[in-house]
């Protein structure tokens, strides 16, 4: 994972990006890495209800049996939340005089949501998307990962 995301933040660098395009870099990343892992779980979310419906004779059968579904769907919306966030942050440390501060305390709330997520993909036999992973790296590489 590391192998294939560490080139792409040197090449960021290299090409005399300033830290908030590569901070929008891995935002960019991350927002196109939901909509992705959106993808892979709507269809297998719907089949589960249907057949938690048909199955359960009771709200709290019905509940119990997609309640994995349930909690990705969740963790996917906190990830949105916590990417707007993000982008949010991003927007401000541009207009401001140029202080991350503001940027780095938002990434770590946005780096445990989507970990939250890879956790619970393959509980309900959903692979993870490299997208996600890359993202993560991402994220992780600008320092994100060393504040929470």
């Amino acid at each position: 994972m590391m192998a294939r995301t560490a080139p792409a933040l040197l090449a960021i660098f290299a090409l005399g990006c300033p830290p908030p395009d590569a901070a929008q870099v891995a935002l960019t990343s991350t927002s196109r890495a939901l909509v992705e892992v959106d993808a892979a779980i709507a269809p297998a979310y719907a089949e589960a209800a249907a057949l938690a419906l048909e199955a359960s004779e009771t709200l709290e059968e019905y509940r119990a049996a997609v309640s994995g579904w349930d909690d990705a769907e969740a963790a996917l919306r906190g990830a949105r939340a916590a990417l707007l966030s993000g982008q949010d942050a991003l927007d401000f440390w541009r207009t401001s005089s140029g202080t991350s501060a503001t940027f780095l305390t938002a990434i770590p709330a946005l780096i445990g949501a989507l970990r939250d997520i890879v956790r619970r993909l393959p509980l309900l036999g959903v692979d993870v998307p490299q997208g996600l992973l890359d993202a993560l790296e991402l994220l992780d590489g600008l320092g994100g990962g060393d504040h929470g």
